[in-house]
């Protein structure tokens, strides 16, 4: 008693397939390309998304940089504008960002600071942060901290 392929009086070489079954031959790697295509099309999406989540984290950084210098600078206007000034650029430098302008308009401060980041996405790279600070007026804001 004879089983399996012999059985059936048919015998193939190496590499046939029977004629029942579709030629794979031109569809060896098809798989693999695909699956190749579509890692290199999900890395690419990651990458944009983490590149694009830090342009957003540079830019609050940046515009947390003006508000602060605006502050300063609002703190520093009784010594004139030009120490105001360096005490905003002082601030905008400590966190990594440079001060485009400082304006003094009446009592008000008047900031513009930016960073550029050296990799990203093109077109995203530059961030900028603008605030306007001043003294705050009105009863309401003092205090009398003396004993009684």
């Amino acid at each position: 008693m004879v089983f399996g392929k012999e059985a059936s009086g048919v015998r193939r070489s190496v590499g046939q397939f029977p004629t029942g079954d579709r030629d794979r031959d031109g569809e060896r790697g098809v798989s693999t390309v695909v699956g190749a295509v579509l890692v290199v099309a999900l890395l690419t999406l990651f990458w944009t998304g983490v590149q694009l989540g830090a342009t957003l984290v540079a830019g609050h950084r940046v515009r947390a940089a003006a508000d602060l210098a605006a502050l300063a600078a609002a703190s520093y206007a009784f010594r004139g504008e030009h120490a105001a000034c360096d005490r905003a650029e002082w601030v905008v430098r400590g966190m990594d960002a440079a001060l485009l302008s400082c304006e003094r308009n009446g009592a008000r401060f008047r900031v513009r600071t930016e960073a550029v980041r050296e990799s990203g996405v093109p077109g995203f790279r530059r961030v900028t942060g603008r605030a306007l600070a001043g003294p705050v007026h009105g009863e309401r804001y003092h205090t009398n901290h003396s004993s009684r």
